[in-house]
C-alpha cells in the first residue's frame, strides 16, 4: 500500500469522506479521502501498481470482452440487440464522414444517435474522419468500429489478455501502461479515455504525456463515474461506480475541469450521459426494467444528473 498527495494541487491534507468495501474482497475495506483544499476526491493508502492487478480479474472484467458479447447475438434478447443496433447508429452519427449521406439517412441518424448518446457518448461535432488513440482500449470493439468508417486507429492496453482478443482483430495495441510508450514523433487527431482516467495511478502525468502527442487542433474525449449524479446521491457509498480499489480516483465536474486545465488543456464542453450504475447498485436485472430505466437516465442527463462525465478538451 501506498500514500499518496492530491494530484490536483499536491496537497496532503485530507478528510475521510467514505469507507468503501471492495465489490470482489468484502473483507477489504478503503478509505475515500477528500482534499481539503481542491475537492478531489481519491483512494488513499491505496494498493501500487504491482499490488492492483490483484484486483482485476485477468478474464472477467468486463472491459476485456466486449467484442465478444457483441458477438453473442443468439443469446441476446430483442432489446439487447435493439441496444446494440442503437450503440453502432451512435458511433456512425459522430464518427462517419457523412458527406455522401442521403438527407434521410442523416435525419434518421442524428434523430436515433439522440437517444443513443445517453447510454454510449458523442464526440465533438467538429469532428474528422483522422487518426485516433484510444487508452484502454480493451478487446478494440470501439476501434474496431472505427477501422470500418476508414480511421487509423491505435490502442494502448495494459491487460494481455485483451490486448491479444484486440490484436486478433488486427488492431495495433501497444501492451503497455502509457506513461512506458515512446511515440517518437506520432501525433493523434484524437485522444480518448473512457473510463480509464479514474484507474490511473498518475492522472495528472498521464493528462500532460497526451497533451504532447495530440495535434495542435486535436481533441481530447474524457469519460469518467460522475460523483455528482443522483445514483451516488441515492446508493451513496453502495453506488457501484465507486468499484474501490480499481477506481482511485471520483470526480465531479468541478474537479474533472480542474485536472484537465492543470495539464494544458482547454474544457469546452462537459455533460452527463448513464450506462446503467443503477441497475448494477440495485444488484436487479431483468429486461422488462432496462426500458424504464433508460428513460429514467435520460430525464437525469437533462439535469445534468446522469451517473457519468464526458468531457471535451483542446489543447492550450
Amino acid at each position: 500500500m501506498e500514500k499518496v498527495n492530491c494530484d490536483i494541487c499536491n496537497g496532503n491534507g485530507a478528510d475521510i469522506f467514505y469507507k468503501l468495501q471492495s465489490p470482489d474482497f468484502p473483507e477489504e475495506l478503503f478509505s475515500l479521502m477528500k482534499c481539503k483544499e481542491c475537492g478531489l476526491l481519491f483512494i488513499n493508502p491505496r494498493p501500487g501498481k504491482e499490488k492492483i492487478k490483484k484486483y482485476y480479474p485477468d478474464k472477467e472484467y468486463y472491459a476485456y470482452s466486449q467484442a465478444e458479447n457483441e458477438l453473442q447475438t443468439q443469446d441476446k434478447n430483442k432489446i439487447e440487440k435493439l441496444i446494440d443496433s442503437l450503440r453502432r447508429i451512435t458511433v456512425n452519427e459522430y464518427y462517419a464522414n457523412k458527406e455522401n449521406l442521403p438527407v434521410f439517412i442523416k435525419l434518421k441518424t442524428k434523430f436515433l444517435a439522440f437517444f443513443g448518446k445517453h447510454r454510449f457518448g458523442s464526440a465533438p461535432r467538429k469532428l474528422k474522419v483522422g487518426s485516433i488513440l484510444d487508452i484502454g482500449c480493451g478487446d478494440g470493439q470501439f476501434l474496431s468500429s472505427l477501422k470500418e468508417l476508414g480511421w487509423k486507429v491505435k490502442g494502448v492496453e495494459v491487460n494481455s489478455y485483451a490486448t491479444k482478443k484486440a490484436r486478433q482483430r488486427d488492431l495495433d495495441v501497444y501492451n503497455k501502461n502509457m506513461l512506458d510508450i515512446n511515440f517518437e514523433k506520432e501525433r493523434f487527431n484524437v485522444v480518448r479515455l473512457w473510463s480509464v482516467l479514474e484507474h490511473l495511478h498518475q492522472p495528472s502525468r498521464t493528462l500532460r504525456k497526451i497533451n504532447q502527442i495530440l495535434e495542435e487542433d486535436g481533441f481530447l474525449i474524457i469519460q469518467v463515474p460522475n460523483f455528482g449524479s443522483a445514483a451516488r446521491k441515492i446508493f451513496k457509498k453502495k453506488w457501484s461506480a465507486f468499484d474501490a480499489p480499481r477506481h482511485l480516483y471520483s470526480f465531479n465536474q468541478k474537479t474533472l475541469k480542474k485536472i484537465t486545465e492543470k495539464n494544458n488543456f482547454e474544457v469546452f464542453k462537459m455533460y452527463t450521459m448513464s450506462v446503467g450504475t443503477i441497475e448494477a447498485s440495485l444488484k436487479f436485472h431483468h429486461p422488462i426494467i432496462k426500458p424504464f430505466l433508460f428513460v429514467f437516465d435520460m430525464f437525469l442527463d437533462i439535469f445534468n444528473l446522469g451517473d457519468c462525465l464526458v468531457c471535451y478538451a483542446k489543447k492550450k
